[in-house]
C-alpha cells in the first residue's frame, strides 16, 4: 500500500508531500490542475525512462519517493532473491539531475532501474483508458488467484523451494562447465604432477647441495690451504706456537719484578691455546675434505634436475615447486570428486 508521495522538482511541482490513509482515495481537479502530472511523478519510481525537460527548475535535481507499507504483500522472497534488506515500511526513491543521470534506490541500497521496476510494479498499478491489457496476462492471473485464495504460506513455501532448486540448478551448471575443463586439462595436469612427484622434492635441499659442490669443486684448494695454515702455527721448525711459547717463558720470568707481565703472560698462553686449537681443527677439516667425482656427479644431476624444473615452472626455489606439486595434487582430487558432486546435485 502506498502510504506517503513525496515530489520535489518535477514539472509544476516545486514540491510537494502526500499522505494516504487506508481505504479509497480520490484526487479530483479542474482539467490542467496538476492530476497528470502526480501520475507522472509516480511512473518514475516505476522505472519510466526520465526526461530532463520536465524539471521545473533545470539546475536541480528531480526526486520522487515513494512510501509503502508491505504487510500482507507476500514480497519478503523477492528481497531475498535480490539480496536486499527486508523492511515492512519500503522507501523507493528515483533521482535525476540536471545532466539528465538518473539513480534508483530501495531503502537508501542503490538498484538499477529494472530492478526497481520489477518490485514497484508489484506495488502499482496504474490503469488509464483502453489500458487493460494486463488482465490478460497469465502472471496477473496467478496473482488475482493468489490472493483470492489467501494461500500465501504454500506460496512461500513453494517459492522458498523454486529458489532453492534453481540455485542448485546454477551450481550444477557451473560445476559440468568446470569438470569439461578440468577434464580436459586433467591429462596435463597429471603429467606435472607425476615429473614432480617422481623427483622427490625436499626442501632447502638445492641450497644444501649447492654448499657440498663446491666443497669438491675447490676439494685441492681447501687441502692446500688448510695444509698451509697447520704448518704456519704447528709444523715442523719455526712455527708460530714455537714462537709464542717462547714469548711466554720470557714474559714469565718477569711476573715477579714488574706487574705488567702478569697480565700480558696470562693474554700470550690464552693465545697459545686459541691459536693450538685452531691448527688442530685445520688438520682435521683437511683431513676430512676428500674429492668424490660419483659423489660431485651424482650432485650434479640432482641439481641439473632441480634447476630444469624450475625452468620449465617460472620458479626460483624448491619450496615453490613443491607448492606447485600440492596444487596440482588439490586440483586432481577436485577432479575426482566433480562427478561425484554432480550426482549428489542431480539428486535434489
Amino acid at each position: 500500500m502506498l502510504t506517503n508521495l513525496k515530489i520535489r522538482n518535477y514539472a509544476l511541482i516545486k514540491e510537494l508531500n502526500i499522505n494516504f490513509n487506508n481505504g479509497f482515495t480520490i484526487i479530483t481537479g479542474e482539467t490542467g490542475a496538476g492530476k497528470s502530472i502526480l501520475l507522472g511523478a509516480l511512473s518514475l519510481i516505476l522505472g519510466q525512462r526520465a526526461d530532463t525537460s520536465a524539471l521545473k527548475n533545470k539546475e536541480k535535481k528531480c526526486v520522487v519517493e515513494g512510501t509503502f507499507h508491505l504487510r500482507g504483500n507476500n514480497l519478503k522472497y523477492f528481497f531475498e532473491q535480490n539480496e536486499l534488506d527486508f523492511d515492512p515500511e519500503l522507501i523507493i526513491r528515483r533521482e535525476i539531475s540536471f545532466t539528465g543521470k538518473s539513480r534508483a534506490f530501495v531503502n537508501d541500497t542503490p538498484v538499477n532501474l529494472k530492478l526497481m521496476r520489477l518490485l514497484s510494479l508489484q506495488l502499482i498499478d496504474i490503469h488509464s483508458q483502453h489500458q487493460n491489457l494486463e488482465l490478460g496476462e497469465h502472471i496477473f492471473q496467478l496473482k488475482v488467484l493468489d490472493t483470492c485464495a489467501g494461500h500465501y504460506d504454500l506460496l512461500s513455501n513453494y517459492r522458498s523451494k523454486f529458489n532453492a532448486y534453481r540455485k542448485k540448478q546454477t551450481e550444477l551448471t557451473d560445476l559440468q562447465e568446470k569438470a569439461q575443463k578440468a577434464n580436459s586439462d586433467a591429462d596435463y595436469f597429471q603429467f606435472q604432477y607425476d615429473q614432480l612427484n617422481e623427483a622427490g622434492l625436499v626442501e632447502n635441499e638445492q641450497e644444501e647441495l649447492e654448499k657440498e659442490l663446491e666443497i669438491i669443486t675447490h676439494t685441492e684448494e681447501i687441502k692446500t690451504n688448510l695444509s698451509g695454515v697447520t704448518a704456519s702455527l704447528n709444523g715442523e721448525g719455526s712455527n708460530a706456537l714455537t714462537v709464542i711459547r717462547e714469548a711466554i717463558s720470557m714474559m714469565s720470568k718477569l711476573t715477579d719484578v714488574f706487574e705488567p707481565a702478569t697480565h700480558l703472560h696470562e693474554r700470550l698462553e690464552s693465545s697459545y691455546y686459541e691459536l693450538k686449537d685452531i691448527a688442530e681443527e685445520a688438520e682435521r677439516e683437511g683431513e676430512m675434505v676428500e674429492f668424490n667425482p660419483s659423489r660431485q656427479q651424482m650432485i650434479n644431476e640432482r641439481l641439473d634436475l632441480i634447476y630444469s624444473l624450475q625452468q620449465k615452472h617460472r620458479t626460483d626455489s624448491v619450496a615453490e615447486l613443491i607448492r606447485l606439486k600440492n596444487e596440482l595434487e588439490q586440483q586432481l582430487g577436485d577432479i575426482a570428486s566433480f562427478d561425484q558432486e554432480m550426482e549428489n546435485l542431480q539428486e535434489f
